[in-house]
């Protein structure tokens, strides 16, 4: 499966492997940016959002936009590989 964050879509989705969507997760908020799993079982999703491109009524209507959000997944995320660097 895979998760993507929707840019201007108030949220993230889950889909099979072969394209069905499976999950569909709402945020207040309209620009998701990244999705990333964390917690001691990889199955807490966390979603940071956007706010550079609202004005001032953006701003009124999303003022949320720009923070991190969490939810519960029911199935786990992949560990990342650790990467040393010089």
């Amino acid at each position: 499966c895979v998760w993507t964050g929707l840019y201007n879509g108030w949220g993230a989705r889950r889909y099979a492997p072969d394209g069905t969507l499976l999950t569909t997760v709402r945020f207040p908020v309209s620009a998701v940016t990244k999705i990333a799993f964390g917690g001691p079982d990889l199955k807490t999703v966390y979603a940071t959002t956007a706010s550079k491109h609202l004005d001032g009524a953006g701003r009124a209507k999303e003022p949320l936009a720009g923070s991190l959000f969490s939810f519960h997944a029911d199935v786990a995320g992949l560990p990342q590989q650790a990467v040393a660097t010089p």
